[in-house]
């Protein structure tokens, strides 16, 4: 009786002090004890009571241990549920600050640009660079272009860099947007492990003609934004000049154990809103022509059938 007292005791305090597993090795042990009692008691004296006594024990520790073992799980689980429902409390609260914080972000983002956008159009006006302006018509823009290849072979220098202008883009005969590279084509060997040898010349190169270039417009534009990825280095969406900084002309193709990569670096230079328009007037023909490849499809199913009606 006295190992039973002792061990609802010790089921009391086990439920939310002891871990389970030590909590069923000490239930374990009791009936244990008590069975070793009971036989001990039974060889030595031949009393009925105290058999009774024994054998009540054992019954009350093994219902003991039973109501114990029920109550351990159901508290184990409670105390599951509500860990798990205070890490969905802890998670939403967390994504809600960070959705927070990301949308203030992005408040203070756009007031910047609509802030810098006018205090850089204040300053540059119309000019793009050099002798190209925005809305130039396609001789004004074509006088430049050819002074240029004459009087420098058609290469000009950004902070020291060597670039080629490439294609315009034309809206309605005004000129919004054209993209320089670098004369340079970088060659890098890109291993397994996609660590690049840092002692190779061409990607000390890279690194720094990459950083000389960012610097230059990072002082010009200020800020920039959008995270470097493999193609995408960084951009100024500035509201009267977007600027786009990244790897043209990317190639890659397996050698060996690695890979080869190729590029030529690029600044993209537009100007949105007659970006847009194009963009719109583009959309607007490519949808004109589906329709029309769609009339004609339909007549010709038309004029096909005519040949089979009445069968």
């Amino acid at each position: 009786m006295i190992f039973s007292i002792i061990e609802s005791i010790i089921i009391c305090y086990g439920i939310n002090h002891i871990s389970s597993s030590i909590f069923f090795l000490i239930l374990s042990l009791i009936p244990i004890l008590i069975l070793w009692g009971y036989v001990n008691n039974k060889w030595n004296e031949k009393k009925s009571f105290r058999n009774f006594i024994w054998i009540s024990s054992i019954l009350l520790s093994i219902l003991f241990i039973f109501v114990g073992l029920v109550l351990n799980e159901k508290i184990h689980k409670c105390e599951i549920k509500e860990e798990l429902e205070r890490s969905q409390i802890y998670y939403k609260e967390k994504r809600r600050e960070e959705f927070i914080a990301d949308s203030l972000q992005k408040v203070q983002d756009s007031l910047y640009i609509l802030k810098q956008s006018n205090i850089l159009a204040q300053r540059d006006g119309k000019k793009i660079m050099g002798s190209f302006f925005w809305g130039m018509s396609h001789k004004d823009y074509k006088s430049v272009y050819y002074r240029i290849e004459k009087e420098t072979n058609g290469i000009i220098t950004v902070n020291g860099i060597d670039f080629k202008l490439g294609h315009p883009t034309f809206y309605k005969n005004q000129l919004c947007g054209f993209t320089i590279k670098t004369v340079r084509k970088y060659k890098l060997y890109d291993y397994d492990i996609n660590v690049f040898d840092k002692e190779d010349y061409e990607y000390n190169k890279y690194i720094q003609d990459k950083s000389t270039i960012y610097d230059y417009l990072l002082k010009r534009y200020g800020k920039s934004f959008g995270n470097e990825s493999t193609i995408h280095i960084a951009a100024w969406p500035f509201l009267y000049k977007a600027i786009n900084f990244y790897k043209a002309d990317y190639e890659s193709e397996r050698q060996g154990a690695g890979t080869l990569i190729t590029f030529h670096l690029a600044i993209d230079i537009s100007h949105p809103q007659l970006i847009e328009l194009l963009e719109n007037e583009k959309d607007s023909i490519r949808k004109q022509i589906e329709k029309e490849r769609t009339e004609n499809i339909e007549r010709e199913r038309q004029k096909k059938a005519k040949f089979s009606d009445g069968l």
